[in-house]
């Protein structure tokens, strides 16, 4: 979690790609979820964060942050 950099939709990208690069084991739980009144999915600015987020772990990864 030092490395971290993203802390928006691509986060647990992030994680995995770190964990990759490190050669560490990835479990897999079950969690639980609940609707909070407000809280929304909205798909054209997800869309671009996501994206942002997913260049950014690639440029991370080619200018070896995450080492």
């Amino acid at each position: 979690f030092k490395k971290q950099q993203i802390l928006n939709w691509a986060f647990d990208t992030e994680l995995i790609a770190i964990a990759f690069i490190h050669d560490l084991r990835i479990g897999e739980i079950p969690v639980t979820w609940d609707h909070h009144h407000g809280s929304a999915v909205r798909p054209m600015r997800n869309i671009f964060t996501s994206s942002a987020g997913l260049l950014k772990i690639k440029w991370n990864i080619l200018q070896g942050v995450y080492r």
